[in-house]
């Protein structure tokens, strides 16, 4: 099958869960025998092939990020028409209307995967709210990433859809033989993103250091959390370690040393269970959402 993979940042120079899951998905694609290309953006254009797969990479016109989106929409367009792909998977609201524009032309299946969960309520304050209410009647296949999130798309939009979960590599994602000799929690993600709730951390953080005073903390991600630091409790700040964005291929070994990687976006964090965990775990692989 000819597929193309459609997502307007490129990995690695932006480092968040779905342009990862764009590399992983065209990797596990090829590895399968398909045909993949993928269509992106960033700094530099160019051209490459890795694992299998193309990569298609325009320069970056707008800084804006839904100017940007909207022109890769339209960028992309005349290359998926000429590609005449068995299907086109996309990742974000406008190169998704582009790939069911293109769909006229050239008949291919749609897929859309969502990366978060699809709240009616939570689309009505956002900018592209209008893309993304078309992608959600439109498209042929909505993909999203849990059965919460399927269930919320049947019931706030009256679809259908499936679910793919993100993928790991195995082999690249395994606990190091010798972990951290402290208790240490990874954060990993933007670091001065509200919706994050790095905030919720910290503060969870400065409760749990009255049972588990050897607590650390590691932030790992793009952006500046300074003034969340300025602003949390001294028992949190004085356990927490900014690390540096690194290389994208260092990130495996910070999951493999940490103790537990917590990510409280968009909820608050049990303190009952994390207190539990730290009285109880031997520092084996967890995650704590």
């Amino acid at each position: 099958m000819k597929v193309a993979i459609t997502h307007p940042y490129s990995w690695p120079e932006v480092r968040r869960g779905a342009e990862r899951i764009t590399v992983e998905t065209g990797r596990a694609l090829a590895a399968k025998g398909h045909q993949v290309t993928m269509f992106t953006a960033g700094r530099a254009p160019g051209h490459d092939q890795k694992d299998g797969v193309r990569t298609v990479r325009y320069r970056r016109v707008f800084e804006n990020p839904l100017r940007h989106e909207q022109w890769f929409g339209w960028r992309v367009f005349p290359d998926l028409v000429r590609g005449r792909f068995d299907a086109v998977h996309s990742l974000m609201p406008h190169d998704a209307i582009a790939a069911i524009r293109a769909r006229r032309i050239t008949r291919h299946v749609t897929v859309y995967e969502e990366m978060g969960n699809p709240y009616r309520s939570w689309w009505n304050g956002l900018p592209d709210r209008r893309a993304r209410e078309r992608v959600v009647r439109e498209i042929d296949v909505y993909a999203c990433m849990s059965r919460y999130s399927l269930r919320v798309l049947e019931e706030d939009w009256r679809r259908g859809g499936v679910v793919i979960p993100g993928g790991v590599q195995l082999e690249e994602f395994a606990p190091a033989p010798p972990r951290e000799q402290k208790p240490t929690i990874l954060f990993s993600g933007a670091l001065a993103e509200p919706r994050k709730h790095l905030d919720t951390l910290l503060d969870a953080i400065a409760l749990l250091a009255r049972h588990e005073p050897d607590l650390r903390v590691w932030l790992s991600g793009p952006g500046d959390p300074s003034a969340l630091l300025a602003s949390a409790r001294p028992e949190a700040t004085a356990r927490t370690t900014v690390l540096d964005l690194g290389q994208a291929d260092e990130q495996s070994d910070r999951y493999a040393r940490a103790w537990v990687k917590n990510n409280p976006a968009l909820s608050r964090l049990s303190l009952r269970f994390g207190a539990r965990w730290l009285r109880t775990t031997n520092g084996g692989p967890s995650h704590v959402g």
